[in-house]
């Protein structure tokens, strides 16, 4: 088996290296950096990749309108399958790209069984488990999705497909042989053929606010919030009970018309280290929310508080997009929420993985659930290669290696992981 892994490409954003957004509207390929994706994978491999793995934030709708985002994601995959480096893609949508995932459930679990008559059904979440094992029937099984038995192409059809159909006619491939993506959501298991288990996720859920709603939900409601995990949330939990924070910080910005453009353009700022009116806009915000719970007592603490919040801002962003990213992954990992975080939704993939891999590989041997020899994961834009020598611990699980695949926005370092059975180091990756 052969994989490549991306993440964090954040198509649609003006910042995004891959694809360049031109001010009149213009969407065009970003060719230097997009031949720099393609050497890195031709040169960590002499044949054709199995899968394109996406592990979210790739088609970015909380800062882009749909129609730039989309516009975007047609010009680069359309670009990227006309190198012919891979089967298919597996995409698993993060918190930038959360909506895609709502479009696809909707698509598979709506209107396709309300168009055969049928009533809808509601999926948090769709596990996805590649099997790198020699044993191995079908490397791809998408649990709970029942495949295309009559076309060898067990995945696809969804609407996402049309980002990967050429623009002329193409007469090296056939239909049936072009890339289709198939979307899981949020993990992915590759079991490796030693038995041992990688997680690949996006990697929103090792942080706070990615898991509010549920930290909420279970301090208010104790015993009386019945989750399907019993003891401790399950994966299905923390998907669905975290979607409202999810929904609305995916899509909320990029489709807000003017306030997103506003947004937009303060974010620019920030990035350039101009940051005089964002202690303003944070002042404004903070009065303007006492003034609605009639508190003089916020009042007086945004008025103190007003100088500190600007010396941090001062602090934290006058060095640009590299400093915002620069050690996040290890603040995520060993700081005591994340590490808390990451820990619970490592327990909770380790149960997913007790009643997901039988069920797709019961002819194979089991692997042990407990095994997560390995986390590739995204989020943080904060690259972590295999070789990296400031190697991350996480408390509590010394054995599990971490890597982080960075993010493709200017000023941002990317990483291309690839995964080759055949080679006698499987993993390895290249830092863009």
């Amino acid at each position: 088996m052969k994989l490549a892994i991306l993440s964090d490409l954040h198509l649609g954003d003006d910042h995004c290296s891959l694809v360049s957004m031109k001010s009149a509207g213009e969407v065009t390929l970003a060719e230097t950096r997009f031949n720099q994706l393609c050497e890195a994978l031709h040169q960590q491999s002499d044949r054709n990749y199995d899968y394109l793995v996406l592990l979210g934030d790739v088609l970015d709708f909380s800062i882009a309108s749909y129609t730039d985002a989309y516009t975007a994601g047609r010009v680069f995959f359309q670009a990227l399958a006309r190198q012919k480096l891979f089967g298919d893609v597996i995409y698993l949508p993060g918190n930038h790209d959360y909506s895609l995932w709502q479009s696809v459930q909707h698509e598979l679990n709506v209107v396709s069984h309300v168009s055969a008559g049928r009533p809808p059904s509601n999926k948090s979440t769709i596990s996805g488990v590649l099997d790198a094992r020699p044993s191995a029937g079908d490397m791809l099984t998408l649990v709970g999705i029942h495949p295309r038995q009559s076309n060898p192409r067990r995945y696809g059809g969804l609407f996402l497909d049309t980002m990967l159909e050429p623009t002329a006619p193409d007469t090296d491939r056939s239909d049936l042989e072009r890339p289709r993506f198939a979307v899981a959501f949020p993990n992915l298991y590759l079991i490796e053929p030693d038995e041992t288990v990688t997680l690949l996720t996006h990697g929103q859920f090792f942080e706070p606010y990615w898991t509010f709603l549920l930290d909420l939900a279970r301090h208010t409601f104790g015993s009386d919030l019945m989750l399907n995990g019993v003891t401790a949330p399950s994966i299905s939990d923390i998907a669905a009970i975290n979607s409202g924070t999810s929904q609305m910080t995916s899509a909320g910005l990029g489709q807000s018309g003017t306030l997103g453009r506003l947004i937009s353009r303060i974010q620019d700022d920030v990035e350039a280290g101009r940051v005089e009116e964002l202690g303003g806009y944070v002042h404004h915000m903070v009065e303007y929310l006492a003034g609605l719970a009639n508190a003089d007592w916020l009042n007086l603490l945004a008025y103190q508080a007003r100088p500190l919040i600007q010396h941090q801002i001062d602090r934290g962003f006058s060095g640009g997009m590299e400093s915002l990213v620069k050690g996040r992954t290890r603040r995520v990992v060993e700081s005591a929420a994340g590490s808390r975080l990451m820990n619970a939704y490592l327990w909770a993939c380790a149960h997913e993985c007790t009643e997901v891999i039988p069920s797709v590989a019961p002819s194979a041997p089991a692997p042990n659930p407990g095994r997560l020899s390995r986390l590739i994961y995204g989020h943080t834009h904060d690259a972590r290669g295999f070789d990296d020598p400031d190697r991350l611990l996480l408390s509590g699980r010394p054995e599990l290696e971490i890597v982080n695949t960075g993010g493709w926005l200017e000023g941002v370092r990317a990483l291309v992981v690839t995964y080759d059975t055949e080679r006698s180091r499987p993993w390895q990756s290249v830092e863009l």
